[in-house]
């Protein structure tokens, strides 16, 4: 398979780049998809097993089987988008954007599934013993584990004050980001309608915000213990995976604007996974504080109905400056509240 290289134009052959490159890359790309592959086989056969199953419970195989078809039929049009996939099983090669549609389809159609599979078992637990072999359950674990394995824990962190100081400085790089992307949109010269939605859409919104009692009441407070401390650590961890899973949303999103949205989203988006979730759980596990999982947290900013009457231009660009708005507040309450600690804290 030939890809186009990510600085030029030309050419490259994927099996012999794309575990390469400087020392800085920490992950092989290849291994990573080997392992999703894996993963897609054992579903695959977790489900032929479920429908087995089913059909050595039900004597009238052929009546289950004719409702089988009748409501695929009906639910075809509400699964999710496929196009790009199947374009990809005919093309000879792909580029680099045409890979990044590939994996934004699948990623939201492993979000779609893995929903699906959990309303189900919610179903299920509501009518079967616990102790029953759950297939589904096995299937949601390819997905997800009880960690994510998003993370190396580093367990000889030696100073807590330093993962803090680098956790600020990330903060400090999404605020800029955030206003490099309102700066972006508003030189698309928004009408004054769009502004106006933006403000609206803001204040609807704060109620669907991830929770900040901790950090607001760090903030009044004269001290703090540990207690209060790993609350406020579970709080704030949770809020960054919050903010990271809804750019998604917004990266899914067509954008009319060129790509420098979307790759001020992205930048955002993988410093608050892979910087500043990743050092809160190197502090959580100095404290020995459990934390969610990314799977587990699946709040999302609920706008108004009226968005849906906008262009989707217009629904790009509200939906965009929303966010990153929510998102430069959060940081800057986080930075306060990180520089609070110090002075804060009583152990």
């Amino acid at each position: 398979m030939l890809l186009l290289s990510a600085n030029s134009e030309e050419l490259v052959n994927i099996d012999n780049t794309i575990c390469g490159g400087p020392p800085s890359v920490i992950i092989c790309v290849q291994r990573t998809l080997n392992e999703i592959a894996t993963a897609a086989n054992n579903i695959h056969s977790l489900t032929i097993r479920i429908e087995q199953n089913i059909h050595q419970r039900d004597p009238n195989t052929l009546t289950l089987q004719n409702h089988i078809i009748n409501k695929l039929s009906n639910i075809n049009n509400s699964l999710p988008s496929s196009k790009t996939h199947q374009q990809f099983m005919i093309m000879n090669n792909i580029d680099k954007s045409d890979l990044i549609h590939l994996m934004k389809e699948q990623d939201y159609a492993v979000s779609f599934l893995y929903k699906s599979v959990d309303n189900i078992r919610h179903l299920q637990s509501m009518s079967e013993n616990d102790e029953v072999d759950d297939p589904f359950d096995r299937i949601q674990s390819e997905q997800r584990t009880d960690d994510d394995h998003m993370c190396r824990i580093n367990d000889n962190i030696l100073c807590v004050k330093d993962e803090f100081k680098e956790i600020t400085s990330k903060a400090a790089y999404i605020i800029q980001k955030t206003l490099e992307i309102e700066k972006i949109l508003n030189q698309t010269k928004l009408t004054d309608k769009v502004f106006q939605r933006i403000i609206i859409e803001r204040n609807y919104t704060l109620s669907s915000l991830p929770p900040s009692h901790y950090l607001d009441d760090l903030i009044r407070k004269n001290n703090i213990n540990r207690k209060f401390l790993v609350e406020l650590l579970a709080e704030t961890h949770n809020a960054l995976i919050y903010f990271a899973n809804n750019i998604i949303g917004v990266r899914l999103l067509e954008n009319n604007y060129g790509q420098d949205v979307d790759h001020a989203f992205a930048n955002i988006q993988t410093v608050l996974k892979f910087e500043m979730v990743c050092r809160y759980r190197n502090v959580m596990n100095v404290f020995s504080v459990p934390w969610k999982s990314i799977h587990e947290i699946n709040d999302r900013l609920h706008f108004s109905a009226r968005m849906k009457h906008l262009c989707l231009s217009d629904y790009y660009a509200v939906r965009s400056i929303v966010i990153a708005r929510h998102l430069h507040e959060w940081m800057q309450n986080l930075t306060k509240g990180i520089n609070d600690l110090e002075t804060k804290y009583l152990t």
